[in-house]
């Protein structure tokens, strides 16, 4: 798995209004402007994105304060669902996460929409062969659901031991 960290930093104007986006961060590549910025995932992983926006400049909270929209992201080719939107939180604040599954690959065109600034288009070149689609995992995956699976089990194991026992008199 890959970890991608963006900061996506306001400039603004002297009269304190949007003036033009600056985009840096971890696994990103040619980023003197978000149109050319590109984020690239290796073969065989996938990748979880954290982008924050930074505005020195701007203010903290209020109308005029730049955040996600409450629909962040747009990404293309949709058909092939990399960034699914229950991956997505973030809406509304100043921080955006999101995981590129990166089963194909492909170049991805995505979209980052905002409150109070206009959106910007990095590129995410996915190379393939992440996680499969679908996977069955049987295993718990926190310690409420390995306790329940335990109980449950437990519980198979006696009502199992009680009908031998009947059986065996």
């Amino acid at each position: 798995m890959t970890g991608v960290t963006l900061s996506a930093i306001v400039h603004r104007t002297q009269t304190g209004e949007f003036s033009y986006w600056e985009l840096s961060g971890s696994n990103a590549t040619n980023c003197q402007s978000p149109a050319t910025c590109t984020v690239t995932i290796a073969q065989g992983n996938k990748a979880d994105f954290a982008i924050s926006i930074s505005d020195p400049q701007g203010p903290s909270s209020g109308p005029k304060q730049v955040t996600f929209a409450a629909s962040p992201i747009f990404a293309t080719p949709a058909a092939k669902a990399e960034i699914d939107a229950k991956s997505v939180a973030g809406q509304n604040l100043t921080t955006l996460t999101f995981t590129d599954h990166n089963w194909d690959k492909d170049t991805l065109s995505v979209v980052l929409k905002f409150n109070n600034a206009p959106p910007m288009d990095p590129i995410i070149q996915n190379g393939g062969g992440g996680p499969p689609r679908g996977s069955n995992n049987f295993l718990p995956t926190s310690a409420g659901a390995f306790a329940v699976d335990l109980a449950i089990a437990l519980a198979i194991g006696v009502v199992i031991g009680l009908m031998l026992r009947r059986l065996a008199k």
